[in-house]
C-alpha cells in the first residue's frame, strides 16, 4: 500500500526559502540531483507564522524537515534523497531551535495510472495512450494541474518507498514502512493514495 505525504501545518507557516547559489523553486519537486549544491539555505519566516515548528512542513515547494525525520526516513531503508542544512529567521527569533533540512526527493516513477485518475490537465495534454501505447511520463512533467482520485500502477512502482509522480510531482508518494516510521512525527498527514484527491 502507498501513501501521499503532505504537510498538515501549510496553512499555518509562512515563508521562503533562501540559498546564495541556487534556484529554490520548483526545482525542488522535480525529483533529480541538484547539479550544484544549494549553499546557505534559509527559511525566512513571515511574521504571522507559528513558533513552534513541527518535524515537517513545507515552504516553497520544499519540504523541512529535522533529524528525527531523517532518521525515520533511514530506519525505513530510504535512500534516495538529498538533505541540505537550513538556518531560519523571523520577525519572533533569529534562528531555529534545532537543526533543519531542506529535502529533495531524487526519483520521480512512471507509476501513475492515467486510466483510472481522475484529474485537470494543464492545456490540452492528454495523459492516456493511443492503442496501448505507454507515453513519455518525462515529457509530461507537471501536466496535471489539479488530482480529483488518484491511481497508482503498483507494479509500476517496483518497490520504491519514496518517489514523486512526474505527470503530479506536487505530492510525495511513500510505502506503508516509510509512513509506519513517520507516523509519530508532527506536521504531516499521510493517506492512503488510491483514491486519494486534493481537498
Amino acid at each position: 500500500m502507498y501513501y501521499v505525504l503532505e504537510s498538515q501545518d501549510s496553512s499555518v507557516i509562512f515563508g521562503e526559502l533562501l540559498s546564495n547559489n541556487a534556484s529554490t523553486g520548483s526545482d525542488w519537486i522535480e525529483g533529480k540531483k541538484f547539479s550544484k549544491t544549494p549553499l546557505n539555505l534559509s527559511v525566512v519566516f513571515g511574521k504571522n507564522s507559528r513558533t513552534a515548528l513541527p518535524d515537517y512542513f513545507e515552504v516553497a515547494d520544499a519540504p523541512i524537515v529535522n533529524k528525527r525525520f531523517l532518521q525515520a526516513l533511514e530506519r525505513a531503508g530510504v535512500k534516495n534523497f538529498e538533505a541540505y542544512p537550513t538556518t531560519g529567521s523571523s520577525k519572533a527569533k533569529s534562528e531555529l531551535e534545532e537543526e533543519y533540512f531542506a529535502l529533495n526527493v531524487v526519483g520521480c516513477v512512471n507509476a501513475l495510472d492515467a486510466e483510472n485518475s481522475i484529474y485537470e490537465n494543464d492545456g490540452d495534454v492528454e495523459l492516456d495512450s493511443d492503442e496501448g501505447m505507454p507515453y513519455n511520463a518525462e515529457n509530461l512533467f507537471g501536466t496535471i494541474s489539479q488530482m480529483n482520485s488518484l491511481s497508482l500502477d503498483l507494479k509500476a512502482t517496483h518497490g520504491f518507498d519514496m518517489f514523486r509522480l512526474p505527470e503530479y510531482p506536487f505530492v510525495i508518494i511513500i510505502s506503508e514502512r516509510v509512513a509506519n516510521c513517520l507516523k509519530t512525527l508532527s506536521g504531516m498527514k499521510m493517506s492512503v493514495a488510491e483514491g486519494w484527491g486534493e481537498s
